[in-house]
């Protein structure tokens, strides 16, 4: 059992070995466990173990750093589900700042009340300092409250789960004795319909009896009348023959008297015939075939994004190598390290073959005029944020949320699914969102590099973050501190704008930690968990690297914020 997980840079060691004194109290004690990675034994797989440390734990302690905001893996695989663990059974999550640095950008850290009084870091005081170490007890004490709280709260859990096991026994006792009175009842009623369904043959078969008497009866009668009626009929047939005989006679000698009339009076009248008939007939052979016009293409309604050929219709299909191949998305970095032999990347692998059929896809992202037409007319939820107290921070953003050729944000995944649904329904064309496969071919552009435009970030290229931080604000080179208006930066080589930063962008597919077992025919990949699903693209807070064609990333489907979007595919 697990009640602390600490999650910490590697760098930080010497602050989480502090800290740990303190908590090894409560561990010697109080009889509670803490873990940290240096409990991975020698070949133990080393995520599933993280991942069951964290699914135990009652207390996550965050050692909180620029080195620790910078760490993919903690924020890719420890922040989402400790995330997902508080929100959905109450994990407590306490940050404990370690060295200065740029905490209040990550809106979740934001929102979290700090373990040390007004998020002092530790880094201030002395290590094996006096002051040091009284802040590490009360950190410590503030745990042990928690832990005593939640073991409590387990206690009279297990007291009322028991109640209700109880009740539930009770209840199904209940149930079987009522069971027992429906079947005796349901027996009775059964010999009860048994006995009518016999009396009901007794009476079929009297009924039976009597009818077949009664049809003897006639039977007999008809016979007798038969015998009675059989001479006056042989007479009556006799009288008929005479009669019919002589009117024979007449009709002979009446025929030949007048063959010869008969007869030119026909072929006269028949010449006439074929002449009109010919009239007749001929015009409706010779008259001209009706045709059917092609029924015109539908129109481009005024709320309906641009798309972009991509494959075209009618066209072949395309096979090109998805995920992250070295040499061609190993990017020049600006003082960062990276590429694909890195362990962040191990999510963009392996590089794969996919063919993909013909698809359109939207030229820039989904425009806030564009989504708010859906929401008026009742198709989708109107657009919100997820993070908690920075409403002032949303309200800076100005022009981003409410001009209507800015891209659409605050949406979720189950959001834009709405619109492309309404949308299909509105235009007659089948909309949906993209394929990961579609999205990274497009982004590309028929590119062998990074980025469509080469190996180097460029901010002339893309709306996008510093490098020095995973959530830092343009520098200005961009022009827009936050998102910008679609369509404001070059094209790619198949016409699409703004694929790669100003917001994450939506796609159809599950979450997957690598392309293992991935689809290679270009559909969306939607076997195993759906808790998350995959986002593509980078954003205007995010660094380059999660800017590159192949790079990658997921959230809840439910997660709304001000840095995702989307855009919608057309397939035939």
């Amino acid at each position: 059992m697990t009640d602390i997980f600490i999650s910490y840079s590697h760098k930080d060691e010497p602050w989480k070995n502090a800290l740990q004194k303190h908590l090894g109290v409560l561990q010697l004690h109080g009889e509670f466990s803490v873990w940290e990675d240096r409990q991975l034994e020698i070949g133990e797989e080393w995520l599933p173990a993280i991942e069951n440390a964290i699914a135990r734990a009652k207390i996550a302690i965050l050692l909180v750093s620029s080195d620790f905001l910078n760490s993919g893996f903690v924020a890719r695989q420890e922040i989402p589900r400790f995330l997902q663990r508080r929100q959905q059974d109450g994990l407590r999550v306490i940050p404990v700042m370690v060295h200065p640095c740029a905490w209040q950008t990550v809106p979740w850290l934001a929102a979290l009340t700090g373990g040390v009084e007004d998020n002092q870091p530790l880094s201030r005081f002395e290590p094996g300092s006096y002051q040091l170490n009284e802040v590490l007890a009360d950190v410590a004490l503030k745990v042990h409250h928690l832990l005593q709280a939640s073991r409590e709260e387990e206690r009279l859990r297990q007291v009322e789960e028991s109640r209700r096991r109880e009740v539930e026994r009770e209840v199904e006792r209940q149930r079987l004795a009522e069971e027992k009175v429906q079947a005796a009842q349901a027996e009775a009623q059964r010999l009860a319909e048994g006995k009518e369904r016999a009396e009901a043959v007794q009476r079929q078969a009297e009924q039976a009896g009597r009818d077949r008497r009664e049809a003897e009866e006639r039977a007999r009668q008809a016979e007798q009348d038969r015998l009675v009626r059989e001479p006056e009929a042989q007479e009556a047939e006799v009288r008929q023959t005479e009669r019919v005989g002589a009117a024979a006679r007449r009709k002979e000698r009446l025929g030949k008297l007048v063959q010869l009339g008969k007869w030119a009076g026909l072929a006269g009248l028949g010449g006439l015939a074929a002449v009109g008939v010919y009239q007749f007939v001929m015009p409706l052979f010779d008259s001209p075939r009706s045709t059917v016009q092609d029924a015109d293409k539908p129109e481009q309604l005024p709320f309906e994004p641009e798309m972009v050929d991509v494959i075209p219709f009618g066209g072949t299909p395309v096979t090109f190598t998805m995920g992250c191949v070295p040499e061609r998305d190993d990017p020049e970095w600006d003082d960062v390290a990276g590429g694909c032999e890195d362990r962040d990347r191990d999510n963009e692998k392996p590089a794969h073959e996919v063919t993909l059929q013909p698809f359109r896809l939207a030229k820039t992202e989904v425009t806030v005029g564009q989504y708010m037409a859906c929401v008026d007319a009742g198709g989708c939820p109107a657009p919100a944020w997820q993070e908690k107290g920075a409403a002032n921070y949303y309200k800076a953003m100005g022009n981003a949320l409410s001009d209507p050729d800015y891209p659409i944000i605050g949406v979720s995944w189950h959001d834009a699914d709405a619109y492309v649904k309404w949308l299909s329904r509105k235009t007659g064309k089948t909309y949906r969102l993209p394929t990961e496969a579609q999205w990274e071919y497009a982004a590309r552009g028929g590119a062998e590099a990074a980025y469509p435009w080469g190996n180097r970030a460029s901010h002339e290229y893309a709306n996008y973050g510093k490098d020095e931080c995973c959530s830092g604000l343009a520098s200005g080179r961009d022009q827009w501190v936050y998102t910008s208006p679609v369509g404001r930066f070059p094209v790619n080589g198949f016409g699409l704008q703004d694929m790669h930063g100003n917001v994450w962008e939506w796609v159809q597919d599950c979450w997957h930690h690598g392309y293992k077992d991935a689809p290679a025919d270009g559909s969306a990949w939607e076997a195993g968990d759906c808790s998350h699903r995959v986002l593509r693209g980078g954003s205007w807070s995010y660094i380059p690297r999660g800017l590159r064609s192949a790079g990658r990333d997921g959230s809840m489907p439910a997660y709304r914020g001000n840095g995702i979007g989307f855009r919608p595919a057309q397939v035939p």
